[in-house]
């Protein structure tokens, strides 16, 4: 299941409060017996309840061979319910059926925590304004900015824009192989790094993308054909140079050619490419009125380095779930007589996170975020 930010885990969180107990432990080196198949039953359900969601392990036979998820059983975390599939059935056979697993001493359900850690992730981003992300997963959950919209004059001095949000994701590869319009799959060179949906630059041609599988991605059928080896890129800058009053119509620049964009402040900057020869009733070749859109990803990382997820973020969150589980449910602990967890002992105070939320939260001057970690 995991966090819907990934800024955490459940088991960090369990960790951090000294609510983990394992399944061996220090007391005892066997696997849990779970039960014993016999070619039919396929309900068993382990002796604890607060299973740690990514911590179980099942095995079936002396042997001690593994099942393997979804394969061959479910789990249901909230009861410690597992329910054999027709596969797992027929493998497990007769044979006894054992578990390893941690799971939490307060006896909480995995999807009450999982609820928990998300209003936390959520809380943060609110906070500061930012998103955090690993950029080393197949697929970052970076915020995805559509039609930014920025007004353009003709004097030279406009020519630089600033985006809203920063920094922006600099993500890039090629075309596999050639694509022809009417086919709905664009098979890209290496699509490590670029979201599951979005709107990229595929050369000079804008496309909103829907899914991607590996390193094909779902593209409207109406996309325009390109060559193999043909440049994508994670942002999209389009510019319209219709006369006022005129319903926009836009044209993709390309990167290098008719724009140069600063990532880590997230500002653009027109090349001469991008409007040279606009005469538009008078001498000059500057057009009088033009509009920037803008569509790219954003995601917090320091200069020199990749998008990553603070430590302190981490910590953080942990503290803003420790501090609304405080006040909920945790204190059932003691109630229930597991002396050996102290809620009060878990100190959260609201400085630590509110210190943390300063530090990278944007300070807005006008139209323009400046942040404090020096990014702009």
């Amino acid at each position: 299941m995991a966090t819907d930010n990934g800024y955490t885990t459940v088991l960090k969180f369990f960790k951090s409060l000294n609510l983990v107990k394992t399944v061996p432990d220090k007391d005892s080196t066997s696997n849990e017996e779970v039960g014993t198949g016999d070619n039919s039953t396929t309900d068993f359900w382990l002796d604890n309840i607060g299973v740690i969601e990514d911590t179980y392990t099942l095995y079936y036979g002396s042997s001690m061979t593994t099942l393997v998820e979804t394969t061959d059983y479910t789990i249901d975390l909230d009861n410690s319910k597992i329910t054999l599939t027709a596969g797992g059935v027929s493998k497990v056979g007769t044979e006894k059926i054992y578990a390893s697993y941690s799971y939490n001493q307060a006896q909480l359900l995995n999807s009450y925590v999982l609820r928990i850690l998300n209003f936390a992730e959520n809380y943060v981003k609110r906070k500061t304004e930012m998103t955090f992300v690993d950029a080393s997963a197949d697929s970052p959950t970076y915020k995805q900015i559509t039609n930014e919209t920025f007004e353009g004059r003709f004097d030279a001095r406009w020519k630089t824009f600033d985006t809203f949000y920063n920094p922006l994701i600099d993500v890039s590869t090629t075309v596999s192989a050639d694509y022809i319009t009417g086919s709905t799959s664009l098979v890209l060179s290496d699509a490590t790094g670029f979201p599951e949906t979005g709107t990229i630059a595929v050369g000079t041609n804008k496309v909103a993308y829907t899914a991607k599988s590996a390193d094909t991605i779902t593209v409207p059928s109406t996309t325009p054909s390109v060559s193999a080896d043909t440049v994508v890129i994670g942002e999209c800058i389009e510019i319209s140079k219709e006369s006022e009053g005129t319903t926009p119509s836009y044209t993709v620049l390309e990167r290098d050619t008719d724009y140069k964009i600063d990532f880590l402040q997230g500002r653009i900057e027109l090349l001469g490419n991008a409007y040279f020869g606009e005469f538009q009733d008078s001498d000059r070749f500057y057009p009088a009125n033009y509009m920037i859109r803008a569509n790219y990803l954003h995601a917090w990382y320091e200069e020199g380095s990749s998008a990553t997820i603070p430590d302190d973020i981490e910590q953080c969150t942990i503290m803003v779930a420790t501090n609304r589980l405080m006040k909920s449910t945790v204190g059932k602990a003691h109630i229930e007589g597991l002396n050996s967890f102290n809620p009060s002992l878990v100190a959260v105070d609201r400085t630590d996170i509110d210190e943390i939320i300063e530090y990278y939260k944007q300070l807005n001057v006008g139209t323009s975020p400046f942040n404090k970690q020096n990014i702009s």
